[in-house]
């Protein structure tokens, strides 16, 4: 998944956000193990729209505007992503 990520999104010299994410079992490890390892300054989720490229984000996942006006961004990528683990399982 992560590769996927990568190869999609790609992180370049001047990108200046990167989201991160970590899932683990209650009592298994903590986020602050791995903000060690970060450089940068940890911000609520709630900004994660002031660093997203929606434009970019449109084009990756074939979104057209058409679509946006019978429905969100959020939905239309979702049920992208749902479609595609349905059809792949």
């Amino acid at each position: 998944m992560i590769s996927d990520a990568f190869r999609k999104f790609g992180m370049g010299d001047k990108d200046t956000s990167v989201l991160l994410v970590q899932i683990h079992s209650l009592g298994k490890g903590t986020l602050s193990e791995v903000a060690e390892h970060v450089q940068g300054e940890m911000v609520d989720l709630s900004r994660l729209q002031e660093v997203s490229d929606v434009n970019k984000i449109k084009k990756i996942y074939k979104v057209q505007e058409a679509e946006l006006r019978v429905s969100t961004l959020l939905d239309a990528i979702v049920s992208r992503m749902t479609s595609k683990e349905f059809v792949s399982f």
